[in-house]
């Protein structure tokens, strides 16, 4: 269980808590939890465009299946291979979830790196080819522009907006502030 994660804003006046492991931010002392961004976008509905794509994947499955397997299949046979035909949306999601996971550790690393002056990473030589393209396409945007960081994975909080959550980075992209949350 990660411990919870503090940080005073406007001027000291509000501490911010983060409490990972639920991903719910409130302001010390208080019982009520702030909106996070996270929450804010997860009430959007988004599945009308991933319901096509799932569909692919366990059509594509059980297409692989049969032109290398002849039949007939007794029923024993074909509903394992159904079960993992329904799966293949999970799988593909953990598969991209991890190499992102791996992306973003760097491009955090290389973010910091530069904010402190330090050498930046190096793309680890055992990268898998989708991690080292990932890492890759970060290393290009950020040559191609005028990037210049001010934080990583920062807490931030809006009293206007009454929301917070933790971004990845606050930077300035050609000349405009920008913050950076996946």
């Amino acid at each position: 269980m990660a411990e919870k994660i503090t940080e005073k804003l406007y001027g000291g006046e509000i501490t911010l808590e983060h409490l990972p492991d639920s991903h719910r931010y409130r302001i010390e002392g208080s019982k009520e939890y702030l909106l996070s961004v996270t929450a804010c976008t997860g009430i959007i509905d988004k599945s009308r465009f991933l319901i096509p794509w799932a569909v692919g994947l366990a059509e594509k499955h059980l297409r692989s299946f049969l032109e290398s397997n002849s039949g007939p299949f007794t029923v024993e046979e074909i509903v394992p291979v159904i079960e993992e035909a329904v799966r293949q949306h999970q799988i593909k999601k953990e598969q991209a979830a991890s190499i992102g996971d791996m992306v973003h550790a760097y491009a955090e690393a290389f973010a910091l790196a530069v904010i402190h002056r330090s050498d930046v990473p190096s793309i680890p030589d055992d990268s898998d080819g989708r991690v080292r393209a990932g890492i890759n396409a970060f290393l290009s945007w950020f040559n191609e522009h005028d990037v210049r960081f001010q934080h990583a994975e920062k807490l931030i909080y809006s009293r206007v907006h009454g929301y917070a959550d933790l971004v990845d980075a606050i930077a300035t992209v050609n000349g405009k502030r920008m913050l950076s949350r996946t």
